[in-house]
């Protein structure tokens, strides 16, 4: 992170540094104006909520050594007095000074960098409301702060949604099973019949009964095109009329396909299906699930959860195990090899298919890596990308690589970085994934290729 001048009589922030091939937009004066006042308002927000919190806790103390009851009554009132002077409700004023408190006492150097503008807000209240789970931990809730200090500032929300979904559960695994089996029991399927003929339909169901399905439902609808006297369905809609015949009809048993990734010379990828514990299963779907797990999560030697391919969603040890060993599931088992980069990630630097069969027999990590073919070192003379080469980058690189983009590979394009026409190789190596919307970007010279500043 580089500290950045905010203007004449402002104190320096750890703001985070532009990404190094957005560098140039810093020279943009309007950009730049923005992203100081985008400063100022972080500050200003946490000096509210700290000013809050220090009218809370003067008004605790005066009333220091009465009832409880009168104790509970004061701190309906302190929320009462400030909801009225925010214009605000008083149930969110509650949350907001029961996450602030959170932040000051368990998360300081989080709200640390709230307070300098180093986040924002939305930021800051995701890493607390994901560290609540580890609250009794106070071990390891200084380690998520410490991490938390580093990445959340060169993160977007998104982003920083998509790390704590991943760190928490590998700070405190059991925790996290623990918590998983909990929140089956809040499973529930509503339909509200709304007055125009429409249906709203809300459920909260395990993620690896729906996971494969999702896929299924966005894959057809991308290959569907649809009109009427209103005009080119959407695609929006025309997944909300997948979901539809998929209600109506087309087979609601069976297995849905599934794809498991194990990682590292010491972890395991494979693709199959089935289900978690005591979860029912989807309808059979024509696609699959890729998710990454540690060999030793397979083996039964760790309660390591695994991540889903595109970083959405993270599966208890005891899930993947199920699913692993599921008799009726049609795996497709290949080993990853990672390399922790300098941010402490994992990358991806060899992808070796290792068949059908449960691989994990005698499994020998490295040496299973240097008998096969990897992947990621193949070519295709094809201007297209297709087959094992495209599911190796998709894979790799898990979402779209645009800088703050988190769209599934899934549901983007394999791009090349040098164009075919000019000579670029069908090389994984001259591939990247890129949505729809960051594809035309590229292609009209608006978003820089790697090592390339500005866009050219």
């Amino acid at each position: 992170m580089e500290a950045e001048q905010l203007g004449a009589g402002t104190k320096r922030a750890a703001v985070a540094a532009l990404p190094k091939d957005f560098a140039h937009l810093a020279q943009e004066p309007e950009l730049a104006e923005a992203r100081n006042q985008e400063v100022r308002i972080r500050r200003a927000e946490a000096a509210k909520l700290t000013a809050l919190l220090d009218y809370r806790a003067r008004k605790l103390q005066e009333h220091q050594g009465q009832h409880a009851f009168t104790r509970a009554a004061v701190e309906k009132a302190i929320v009462r007095d400030a909801a009225l002077v925010l214009t605000a409700t008083e149930s969110a004023v509650r949350r907001l000074l029961e996450c602030a408190e959170f932040l000051q006492e368990k998360l300081p150097q989080t709200w640390g960098a709230y307070a300098e503008g180093a986040v924002d807000w939305a930021r800051a209240q995701r890493i607390a409301q994901a560290a609540e789970d580890i609250a009794h931990r106070e071990d390891l809730l200084p380690v998520l702060d410490e991490d938390a200090k580093l990445k959340a500032p060169g993160m977007n929300r998104a982003e920083v949604d998509q790390w704590v979904k991943r760190r928490v559960p590998e700070l405190d695994a059991e925790a996290y099973s623990a918590r998983c089996e909990r929140a089956r029991s809040k499973r529930y399927v509503v339909f509200a019949h709304l007055d125009d003929g429409m249906t709203k339909i809300d459920a909260m169901v395990p993620t690896v009964s729906v996971a494969a399905l999702e896929r299924h439902l966005w894959t057809r609808a991308q290959a569907r095109i649809e009109s009427s006297a209103q005009g080119a369905a959407t695609l929006t809609q025309r997944v909300a009329d997948e979901f539809v015949q998929r209600l109506q009809g087309s087979g609601v048993n069976g297995p849905a396909p599934t794809e498991i990734v194990p990682q590292g010379a010491d972890s395991a990828v494979g693709s199959g299906s089935g289900s978690g514990s005591g979860a029912s299963r989807p309808g059979s779907v024509n696609a699959k699930i890729s998710i990454l797990v540690p060999a030793e999560t397979l083996l039964g030697n760790s309660e390591a959860p695994a991540v889903s391919e595109d970083k959405s969603f993270v599966l208890p040890a005891s899930d993947v195990r199920q699913i692993a060993h599921d008799p009726q599931a049609e795996h497709d088992w290949l080993a990853a090899g990672i390399r922790a980069d300098s941010q402490g990630s994992g990358e991806i630097t060899s992808i070796v298919p290792l068949g059908t069969r449960y691989p994990l027999e005698g499994w020998d990590g490295a040496s299973a890596l240097a008998r096969a073919v990897n992947l990621l070192d193949t070519s295709s003379r094809s201007r297209f990308v297709s087959g094992q080469l495209r599911e190796a980058i998709l894979t790799r690189d898990r979402t779209c690589q645009a800088h703050g983009c988190t769209r599934p590979a899934w549901r983007a394009d394999v791009d090349h970085k040098t164009p075919h026409d000019q000579g670029g190789g069908t090389t994984p190596q001259n591939t990247w994934v890129l949505c729809r919307d960051h594809h035309i970007m590229k292609s009209h010279r608006l978003l820089p290729v790697p090592g390339k500043d500005p866009p050219q």
